[in-house]
């Protein structure tokens, strides 16, 4: 509802797509030092092809059981067919350049600090309230000076792959 006015007709699977994005982005941050560029768009495509292959693999399903095998096996054709395409998508995706960022791992703190100010505007908005412009100053820049203080961005030497040297030196002792 709080979208509509920026959004338009778009607002309702933009806020879909975007709410897991704001819970786990925190988290994979913490926990695998990196942070996707591609993932609202990627949400954006599989929730329209997604939600066509829950409804047509259901009916594919309840036809099969009845027995009308033919217009099932329809079905999952196209299903099949979307399912490659979404995967295709979702692949091309993934290989941009910079698809994701390697990021240090943020400390506790500005983890506790996120999720607390997301707690706190989510109650806001439940309760209808409209929050002050001075809370979102304040939240919004002292996120911002605990991120610069942690310095989140990783320097490039971090996105080297990983590699393995063996030296076969001849003797145990060497």
């Amino acid at each position: 509802e709080r979208l509509e006015p920026y959004c338009g007709r778009i607002s309702t699977p933009l806020s879909t797509a975007l709410a897991p994005l704001i819970l786990s982005t925190p988290l994979i941050a913490f926990y695998f030092n990196r942070c996707s560029m591609v993932a609202l768009p990627a949400n954006l495509c599989a929730m329209v092809l997604i939600e066509v292959l829950v409804v047509a693999g259901f009916l594919a399903t309840i036809f099969g059981l009845i027995g009308i095998f033919p217009l099932a096996l329809f079905l999952n054709q196209g299903n099949y067919l979307l399912m490659l395409l979404l995967n295709k998508v979702l692949t091309l995706l993934s290989e941009f350049s910079s698809a994701q960022i390697i990021v240090k791992s943020p400390p506790l703190i500005l983890l506790l600090c996120f999720y607390g100010i997301l707690i706190y505007v989510l109650e806001m908005l439940r309760q209808k309230k409209p929050i002050p412009k001075k809370y979102f100053v304040f939240a919004s820049s002292f996120l911002m000076v605990l991120i610069v203080w942690n310095g989140v961005f990783a320097s490039p030497a971090h996105n080297w792959p990983l590699t393995v040297t063996a030296i076969d030196v001849g003797q145990g002792d060497s």
